[in-house]
């Protein structure tokens, strides 16, 4: 009963984010991004492409900075939490969407791919 209620509030959490993420792949011109909202669906757009760079640019940029990073006390030590785990969870989504294209895959190539250490990619694939 408490997990079907946790999947409920879960679900209803992101129904928005997945909206968003619905338009903007519907709309036909998509320009840069101009709110946090945009910054965000951008940046899982990217994440889903397996661009981690390009994912880390749209969450850490001046722009946020202003609005979101600055905020916090020591914003440049969660800036640097944010990227890690941007790298990380991009690994993880890289291999669970191309999963049914690869037989193999190489560890060297996920670490330069995602600039991790192999052990850090190797604790993500287990």
């Amino acid at each position: 009963m408490a997990s079907c209620e946790f999947e409920m509030r879960r679900r209803l959490l992101s129904r928005s984010f997945h909206y968003q993420l619905k338009q903007s792949e519907k709309s036909s011109l998509i320009g840069p991004p101009e709110n946090t909202r945009e910054h965000v669906v951008a940046a899982s757009r990217a994440m889903l492409a397996g661009d981690w760079k390009k994912c880390r640019d749209y969450i850490v940029n001046d722009k946020m900075n202003q609005k979101v990073w600055n905020l916090f006390r020591n914003s440049e030590s969660v800036k640097e939490m944010v990227v890690k785990r941007i790298q990380t969870e991009s690994l993880r989504t890289y291999l669970l969407m191309y999963s049914t294209v690869y037989t193999t895959v190489s560890l060297e190539k996920l670490s330069t791919l995602f600039e991790l250490d192999k052990k850090q990619v190797h604790s993500v694939i287990r």
